[in-house]
């Protein structure tokens, strides 16, 4: 896994690996067991085959994300973090979720 030794650093790499296109660099980014949560539809993804499924048809849409953190907790080993995304195909944006 490629680690982010600062919670406020793993939103950076994130996008660095999103923009890579490669959702195996995605991947890497998430433990086994990982959840992502997606605020704006209620929806949680459990494990990384759901969450290869999520980014491998969102980079069929789009072409980049541009990112920002507006919370990250962090205790021990764990962060919690609370991103807006703006997905983008060129200059525009097509989706703007809050992770």
């Amino acid at each position: 896994m490629r680690q982010a030794h600062a919670p406020e650093a793993m939103t950076q790499k994130f996008v660095t690996a999103f923009n890579s296109k490669r959702v195996d660099i995605i991947l890497s980014l998430y433990a086994d067991d990982a959840v992502v949560v997606i605020d704006s539809d209620r929806h949680s993804l459990l494990g990384k085959e759901s969450i290869r499924q999520l980014f491998s048809s969102i980079l069929r849409i789009s072409d980049s994300i541009q990112a920002k953190d507006t919370l990250c907790i962090a205790h021990k080993d764990l962060a919690i973090l609370h991103t807006d995304v703006d997905l983008r195909l060129g200059p525009e944006i097509i989706s703007t979720q809050k992770m």
